[in-house]
Order: structure tokens, then sequence, then C-alpha cells
């Protein structure tokens, strides 16, 4: 880690705290715990604290969210319904609803109109990459 952008210790702990709404504490006792257990990168520092790793610290902060399984189930059933193209512009969005409601899938009984029209945006999305 040698030629890696660093933080110190002290400004990587306070982020933690506004981050996370943790005490100082517990923002440090985390810290030091991703540092051990190897998520975060840190080197020697003359101070009592290590310097960590810019980069692994925002990342572990910051961790990207899972993509959302209901809109990836949806995207797949409209991929299988309509073979890979588009959805047609006079397909009803309220019968494609109702499909998905009786699919069988019980994680898309309770599927509401916007999380159709977003997976609808993003398989099209998809298409046309």
């Amino acid at each position: 880690m040698a030629d890696a952008v660093t933080l110190s210790w002290r400004l990587a702990v306070e982020h933690i705290e506004l981050a996370r709404g943790l005490s100082h504490g517990a923002a440090h006792k985390a810290l030091l715990y991703a540092c051990r257990n190897g998520e975060v990168g840190s080197e020697p520092h003359r101070g009592d604290w290590p310097d960590v790793s810019e980069a692994d610290f925002w990342r572990w902060l910051n961790p990207p969210k899972p993509a959302p399984v209901k809109r990836a189930k949806i995207k797949a059933f409209l991929d299988k319904k309509f073979h890979g193209q588009p959805v047609p512009d006079d397909y009803m969005r309220k019968d494609l609803v109702n499909e998905l409601r009786d699919c069988g899938d019980p994680s898309l009984k309770s599927v509401d109109d916007a999380t159709v029209k977003t997976s609808i945006d993003e398989y099209h999305a998809d298409l046309a990459r």
C-alpha cells in the first residue's frame, strides 16, 4: 500500500461517525475491526493509529447495494414473455401487473405498478446495450 492514497485514522473515524451515526468509540472499533479483518488496508503511521487506504475505506463505508430482486425477476419474466423484444407500447401495464401476480412466484404477489414500470424501463435499457 506504499503508493496508495491514504486517509488519516482520525478523519476516517469522523467519517464513520457521520455516515453511520455512531459514537466516536463505536466508529473507532468498527474501523479497527475492518482493518484487522482485511476489509480496509492500513499502513503504519508515526502516531498512535495507522493511516487507511482511502479506496478501501470508501468501498467499505459505502458498499454497493444489491440489485432489487423483484425487478430482476420481472425483467426475466419480460425476457421470456416477449422473447428478448421490447414490451409493445400498446401492452397494458395493468395486465402485466396481474400476470406477474398470478405467475406463481410468491415474491411477485404484491408487485406494484411503479416497480413494473421501472423494470420495463430497465429491461428496455438492457436491450439497447
